[in-house]
């Protein structure tokens, strides 16, 4: 959801890392996460209760997200929000949030500003640039 620093819980993390000099992806990160709550619009994003019963919360999943980041650049698409909701899930967890928030790169901000792509979200970014 979109209240992170209110009820809504992550309820899954990913990340992959790749070097601008080698084709690929060198190492995948993937998680799904027990809110340990009823997750609300399962019709939207896909991942049922069922789904996420049984599985690590916040607290254990964060510290091994953060490590596998550790100091590189994050890229995402409006990836303020995504730290926005980690950084809250961290402090809900009472853990240290060790990504600097300053070292990203926006994927969204840059086709905002670098392409013609006429729907800015994810979805029609991948349509634009045919992408699967």
């Amino acid at each position: 959801g979109f209240n992170v620093s209110g009820a809504d819980r992550i309820i899954e993390v990913a990340a992959r890392k790749f070097a601008l000099n080698s084709p690929g992806i060198s190492e995948t990160f993937h998680a799904l996460i027990d809110p340990q709550r009823d997750i609300p619009n399962t019709h939207i994003h896909g991942i049922s209760d069922a789904a996420v019963k049984g599985k690590l919360a916040e607290a254990s999943v964060l510290p091994r997200l953060f490590g596998f980041v550790g100091d590189l650049t994050v890229v995402g698409h409006s990836v303020s929000f995504d730290l926005n909701a980690l950084k809250h899930a961290a402090h809900r967890s009472h853990l240290k949030f060790p990504l600097d928030v300053a070292n990203h790169i926006d994927t969204k901000r840059l086709s905002m500003h670098y392409s013609n792509c006429p729907n800015l979200t994810l979805a029609g970014m991948r349509a634009h640039f045919d992408e699967a």
